[in-house]
């Protein structure tokens, strides 16, 4: 469901960028409802981790044919690429070192900040959708709109609908907290989103990059036509 979500989507620019972020939302939604249905007890962080890693390699192979290779991407890419590689993973393997080595304090302390989050917004927002998955979907559709460069971004876009996907298996976990929580996902993935899209606009526009790395259509419109919603895309 997340890389359906991912090669759903069509480019796009301003408020209609939103609107391919919640489809993607969406997607991940249906995707939740039918791992739900399988009610299989599960291990819900390695399970998480394991299909967020087996997404992002997926995502970053349909990237690969989509966007033409990695060397379309030129240097500021493939540095956005490797960042964001290396900050999933470590996010994962830091997490998970204090769950297995770390001190009861570290550990009760990051359940406790966990626990004020919920109290003051009644869910606490997931970070990979949130900060990771659900903005790289809305820069990578703006970047679609002129160059195929931005498939690699919506290979971390495939993140956001995966964790939806991901959502319903942790029993402590009430439905309606889930369903609050994917609802700050979704707005603050489109701030952060927005925010991004607004700076690398600007980047490109102040001439900072000198290499071939995706720049956005500063009038907010698609100049770069893509195959129907649902036609093939090769």
């Amino acid at each position: 469901y997340g890389l359906l979500a991912m090669v759903l989507t069509r480019p796009a620019a301003g408020v209609r960028a939103l609107g391919e972020l919640l489809a993607s939302a969406l997607i991940g939604v249906a995707g939740a409802v039918v791992v739900f249905a399988y009610d299989v007890e599960l291990r819900p962080f390695r399970f998480r981790a394991l299909v967020l890693s087996a997404v992002l390699v997926g995502g970053l192979l349909l990237a690969w044919r989509l966007g033409y290779g990695l060397h379309s991407l030129g240097r500021r890419g493939l540095s956005l690429i490797a960042v964001g590689v290396v900050i999933l993973f470590g996010s994962f393997a830091y997490v998970q070192a204090i769950r297995t080595w770390g001190s009861p304090g570290v550990a009760e302390g990051l359940v406790d900040f966990k626990s004020r989050v919920s109290d003051l917004l009644g869910a606490a927002p997931r970070p990979v959708e949130a900060f990771v998955g659900f903005p790289a979907l809305v820069w990578g559709v703006c970047i679609r709109a002129q160059r195929r460069q931005g498939w690699w971004m919506c290979a971390f876009g495939a993140l956001g609908a995966s964790g939806f996907a991901t959502s319903l298996v942790q029993p402590a976990v009430s439905l309606s907290h889930s369903i609050q929580s994917s609802a700050y996902n979704v707005v603050i993935g489109a701030i952060v989103g927005s925010m991004l899209v607004m700076l690398d606009g600007w980047i490109s526009a102040r001439g900072v990059s000198q290499d071939p790395s995706p720049t956005l259509d500063t009038a907010g419109t698609a100049h770069r036509p893509e195959p129907s919603r649902f036609a093939p895309l090769l």
